[in-house]
């Protein structure tokens, strides 16, 4: 099982980083062990970010690591991340 990853690391007037690791697609669900990570870290950074799970209040965070289990799960994750980017691009 091969693992990807890479990290792009970002120094505007906020600094941080995004990084994907995954194992691809392992033909099925997430009991058959595919995953997609994404992890944004703010750590070390100056980047606001802010969170809402589940419809709590939003709250600061320096780390959030989105994970998909399942290789539809991935797809998905991959053209939403698209989408986002192609709409998001133009108006920022």
């Amino acid at each position: 099982m091969t693992e990807h990853r890479d990290r792009f690391e970002y120094c505007y007037a906020c600094l941080g980083s995004v990084e994907f690791r995954t194992n691809g697609p392992q033909g099925g669900d997430g009991g058959h062990g595919g995953y997609l990570e994404i992890t944004f870290d703010t750590e070390n950074g100056s980047t606001a970010l802010e969170v809402e799970v589940n419809g709590r209040e939003p709250q600061s965070v320096d780390k959030l690591v989105l994970r998909f289990l399942g290789d539809s799960e991935m797809e998905a994750a991959r053209d939403a991340f698209a989408f986002l980017s192609s709409k998001i691009k133009p108006v920022i």
